[in-house]
């Protein structure tokens, strides 16, 4: 059942996977459902979890922040320096 200590440790593995391969967005909620349901069954690992946790989500705001900045419209200036617009540059299809 989803209270037992190897579901936990899947659901562990499953986001450190995703956390491999950058994927915080996916790994933060599986992250999170193995502490919620081992702080219910006082499972020995839960505390170095929210650690990992933590740490996750700091990486996943970064790379929110990272491609919030990116974006470049497609009237704005080309970020390669041309004095162009971006649609008429390196944004053209």
């Amino acid at each position: 059942g989803p209270e037992h200590p190897s579901y936990l440790s899947t659901l562990h593995n499953i986001a450190a996977v995703y956390a491999i391969r950058q994927e915080f967005h996916l790994a933060v909620p599986f992250l999170k459902e193995s502490i919620s349901t081992g702080k219910k069954i006082n499972f020995h690992l839960v505390e170095e979890w929210g650690k990992e946790l933590e740490f996750f989500e700091a990486q996943l705001q970064r790379q929110q922040s990272k491609s919030a900045a990116k974006k470049v419209g497609r009237n704005d200036p080309c970020p390669c320096g041309s004095k162009r617009k971006f649609k008429n540059c390196c944004g053209k299809m």
